[in-house]
């Protein structure tokens, strides 16, 4: 399949990511601009099209002045300055889990008409990465190691993108490269892909009006949380019967969650649950299941962690939080029961913060 991800786009040389001129790039929307008491901006995230090919990003600039104290160098700006093409992603590799800047839905709801080049053939169309992947990374699902029958490397692991269903053979491939092949390579065995449920028979047919994410699969209910408690639990199994909240509220009302597999640990979980709610959230969507879902999960929290119940809570609402948007937002939707752990949660948040600047000043910086 030929690669036309991004083509829209003027093809200069990157200026931070963009590679359309930046005196070509019109201001359509600012959502920050941050100045400090010289009237020089530190902060701005705006929406921009580009008057040539008509192409959208998201430049996101960040300039923070350093004292020639802090490093072995002269004082100066460190400065960030990223341009985000549609569906780029912040970053990338296998199971990444980096967001989204500019959805195409954000971009037409700007102005943007041209296709939805991220598709081709009823498959996704993205840069293409380590051989034959066409699908983000970030999309691809684990299925299963390679049959030990086999005598396969141990690192080769079958997967399968939840945007469009396509399958993937993770190897390595002499001398020691990594590499992910398609099934229309000769060295992905279908046989074996066909015990682990892969159909080389199976159309694909994208309904531009439906997410790929608001596919209904079947979901394990929770059991009962006073008989499951009995037993000790450990960090792990506590993270997955709070997926098992997760994916139960999602399916309830008609949608997929993001990550398919359980989290290995409460922190994995807070990042599965910042990455499958945080739109709706800032968008202000699906707030009666979201209040539903948080009100379950702060009951969980409290009935699974006890005195640490305001620690666990932090660790799994820490990235709503921390900064505004969607703190403003999603504060409104936590339960009376949350909302009490407050101020121990904002006890722990500075005590991180000085333990940091600590550890900063230990290092020299």
């Amino acid at each position: 399949m030929e690669d036309t991800s991004y083509s829209i786009y003027c093809q200069n040389s990157s200026y931070y990511g963009s590679t359309c001129r930046l005196d070509d790039l019109m201001v359509v929307k600012i959502f920050r601009e941050t100045y400090d008491s010289e009237n020089v901006c530190t902060e701005r995230e705006v929406i921009c099209k580009c008057s040539v090919c008509g192409g959208f990003y998201k430049r996101r600039y960040s300039a923070t002045y350093y004292h020639s104290a802090l490093f072995d160098t002269e004082e100066g700006w460190s400065v960030t300055d990223d341009y985000f093409k549609i569906e780029q992603p912040l970053w990338s590799g296998l199971n990444s889990s980096g967001a989204i800047p500019l959805t195409i839905e954000e971009a037409r709801s700007f102005g943007y008409t041209g296709e939805d080049y991220t598709w081709k053939n009823g498959r996704c169309n993205f840069n293409r990465q380590n051989v034959e992947l066409t699908c983000r990374a970030r999309d691809l699902k684990f299925i299963a190691y390679r049959s030990p029958e086999l005598k396969a490397h141990n690192h080769d692991k079958f997967y399968e993108c939840r945007r469009c269903g396509q399958w993937y053979l993770f190897k390595i491939l002499p001398p020691y490269t990594e590499a992910l092949l398609k099934p229309s390579n000769e060295l992905f065995p279908l046989e074996e892909a066909r015990t682990f449920g892969y159909d080389e028979t199976e159309t694909f047919i994208i309904n531009e009006n439906k997410s790929p994410d608001s596919l209904v699969e079947t979901w394990k209910e929770p059991p009962p949380l006073n008989e499951w408690l009995k037993a000790k639990r450990s960090e792990k199994e506590r993270a997955e019967y709070a997926f098992l909240i997760l994916r139960k509220h999602f399916t309830l009302n008609g949608l997929k969650v993001k990550q398919d597999e359980t989290s290995l640990s409460w922190n994995s979980f807070g990042w599965d649950f910042y990455l499958n709610i945080d739109k709706f959230v800032r968008e202000g969507e699906r707030q009666p299941m979201l209040k539903n879902l948080l009100a379950e999960l702060t009951d969980f929290c409290e009935a699974a962690t006890g005195e640490f119940f305001a620690y666990y809570l932090f660790v799994m609402i820490e990235k709503f939080i921390d900064r505004d948007p969607p703190y403003s937002r999603f504060v409104p939707l936590l339960s009376a029961k949350a909302l009490e752990k407050f101020s121990e949660i904002h006890e722990i948040m500075r005590r991180q913060h000085e333990e940091d600047l600590e550890r900063q000043n230990q290092m020299g910086y």
